[in-house]
Parts: C-alpha cells; structure tokens; sequence
C-alpha cells in the first residue's frame, strides 16, 4: 500500500476500522478464562500461556498487582516519543509517531534494544496503537500493521506484534492499586526461533512487572 506524506482518507479509515476489530479482540482473549495454561507464578506476577490463533506461536497472559492509581498506570505504560515509560521499560529504545488516525488512535514506530547478549538483535515495530476508557478500566491496545512507506529501519529487524493490549483495572476499596493484565503476542522474526521467544517470555514479563514497580515506587518517593 502506498501513501502519502499525510494519511490517505482510505487509510485512516481502514486503520480506524482496524482499530475496533483490534479492541474487540484482545477484549475476548482477556476475558475468555479457559485454555489458559499456567506457566509461572512468581513475585506477584502470574504468566498465562496459549496457542495463539493469529500466527503460529504463543499467546501470553500476565496478571499483577501495581501499587499506583490506574490512571497513572495507564500513563506510564503509554507508547509515545516523550512517554515516562522510556524511563523505566528497559526495552524501548525510542519511539516514533507516524501518523495520527484520531484522538485516541495513533501510528507508531517503536525501536528495541538488542537482548540476550546480542543474541536477539534490535527491532523496529510499525504498531496501531488505540486506547480506550470504560468503567471498568483503562486499556491499552497494538497491532502491528504493514505500510509501503515504511520500510523497516537500517541495522533493525522488523518485528510484528499480533493483537496485544494493556489493561488497568481498579481494585475496589483501594484506589491506589492496580490490576495491570496484559495480553501479548510478539513475533520477533528474523533468525529468532519462536521456540527461545515462547522458553524466555515468562521471565521477560516478571522483569517488565519489576521494573514497572520499581519506577512507581520511585516516584512515590519523590
């Protein structure tokens, strides 16, 4: 598909159609409790596991309690340029903002760091990144999608996440805690096996939750 500089009418509406589809999805993974096999469970952080129905790999479920408001969860989990979640999510090398397809839908490139000693080499992702507020939570959604005017980036390998999302649910009767429950697909590709993605992911997540609350607990300090 290729654009313009400025998104095309047919792109943003594709993407805004894309968008609700994404929403709709990730909702049901993170409300269907069967098929679920437990994979860890440690230091107040549990990791779900199941085949994953949009590509051949695993899908992944964590679930752990943050003690922050929801509202201030969901900002430090944000996905832009100047997000506080550079600070702390040790991952993220930078990010990049695309394209605007509405106020709570936005095109997003994220750069990675290499991991594993150079073993898993940098990434670049091209995500649609869509948030969404209800009573119940505030939420965070992505999918990486597939743009001819961008390509991925030199010394990057191109990675795609497949439907994933964020979720801060109140706790009631403690307003400065927060279920945070995430749903994740990544599909790192390149010479990555799916099998070292799938054997490293429970340990990635509990050092997500921990750096996660190191960082709100710095804060609190302040």
């Amino acid at each position: 598909m290729t654009t313009t500089d400025e998104p095309a009418k047919e792109l943003i509406e594709e993407l805004e159609i894309a968008s609700k589809e994404l929403i709709n999805k990730v909702t049901g993974y993170a409300e269907n409790k069967s098929e679920w096999s437990l994979r860890k469970n440690q230091d107040g952080v549990t990791v779900y596991q199941k085949k994953s129905t949009d590509f051949p790999g695993m899908m992944f479920k964590v679930e752990g309690i943050v003690d922050a408001s929801p509202e201030l969860i969901f900002k430090y989990m944000a996905v832009t340029p100047t997000s506080l979640r550079l600070q702390w999510d040790k991952r993220i090398e930078s990010v990049e903002q695309l394209d605007v397809v509405n106020p709570t839908t936005n095109l997003m490139r994220t750069y990675t760091r290499s991991e594993l000693a150079g073993v898993l080499t940098a990434r670049d992702f091209v995500d649609l990144i869509t948030t969404m507020e209800t009573t119940n939570y505030l939420a965070t959604f992505a999918v990486s999608v597939t743009l001819e005017k961008y390509p991925p980036a030199p010394e990057f390998v191109r990675g795609f996440n497949h439907p994933s999302g964020i979720f801060c649910y109140g706790i009631n009767g403690e307003p400065d805690k927060t279920e945070v429950v995430c749903i994740l697909q990544p599909d790192l590709r390149g010479n990555v096996s799916s099998l070292l993605v799938d054997a490293v992911m429970p340990s990635s997540c509990e050092e997500f939750y921990r750096h996660l609350r190191k960082f709100v607990a710095n804060k609190t300090q302040i």
